[in-house]
């Protein structure tokens, strides 16, 4: 238990998920409670950035919103800068990421906690990734995510893939030296959680993943990634990118 009083802040971002929500805060309710139980204090942040009066509407007679520790309203319109407004206010040790329309299993907190705690470079990730709900693949996927302690994992590829789903927890000290980068409609940018997962690895952050642990991720045709996929959205250049570069094209006298 953190001496300080709060273990872990979990953040919650929701903007348009209605009804939605409820399964979402459901199963966050449920990892709390696995948590605490094992003797960890962890608090609700939830930031409503945006939201339609659909999932306000939700969260004003939602039984499991109520024991949120605080509730913040913004008007991003953007999940990195809403993500890092609840950051700001959290009070734990650790802070752990939810997006609002996933699900996580039920020992989710308690084990990233347990691996987060050994080391503050790690960012921890769920092993195993459920996706469900994407119209046109047959049924339901599933992948384990990269530890990057135990694949080789071959850093070249994250300039054409995310590697790592947004679930992650982490000491709240990584997410302030490493803020998420703002990604509004306007700019032509998206995907803050990939150039965010570069920039954690250029500066030094492991990916690790918490053994025996799963994110069930909701994919929608209305969600916010396909929107940046139909809009031909590019990642914002990172640090990383001319890292690899460099490590593939050495200059002169570099290898010696």
């Amino acid at each position: 238990m953190d001496p300080q009083g709060v273990d872990i802040s979990a953040v919650l971002t929701l903007h348009s998920e209605g009804l939605l929500a409820h399964r979402t805060l459901k199963s966050i309710t449920r990892t709390m409670r696995y948590a605490q139980e094992r003797g960890l204090v962890v608090e609700l942040v939830i930031v409503l950035d945006s939201s339609d009066e659909a999932t306000e509407a939700y969260l004003r007679r939602s039984p499991f919103a109520r024991s949120a520790a605080r509730i913040l309203s913004t008007r991003f319109s953007d999940s990195g800068p809403a993500r890092n407004a609840g950051i700001q206010e959290a009070r734990g040790r650790f802070v752990a990421i939810f997006d609002g329309d996933d699900l996580w299993s039920e020992n989710w907190l308690f084990r990233a906690h347990q691996l987060a705690h050994v080391n503050p470079r790690y960012v921890v990730h769920p092993e195993m990734q459920v996706t469900f709900g994407r119209e046109g693949t047959g049924g339901i996927l599933y992948n384990y995510q990269m530890d990057q302690q135990l694949t080789q994992v071959r850093l070249s590829s994250l300039l054409f893939a995310n590697l790592w789903a947004i679930a992650c927890v982490a000491p709240r000290q990584t997410f302030i030296d490493v803020p998420y980068a703002p990604t509004s409609e306007q700019s032509g940018f998206g995907y803050e959680d990939w150039h965010w997962n570069c920039e954690l690895v250029a500066h030094g952050f492991v990916h690790k993943t918490a053994p025996r642990t799963a994110l069930f991720y909701r994919s929608r045709q209305e969600g916010r990634c396909f929107q940046q996929v139909r809009a031909n959205c590019i990642v914002r250049h990172s640090r990383l990118f001319d890292d690899i570069v460099t490590l593939s094209h050495p200059r002169s006298g570099d290898a010696e």
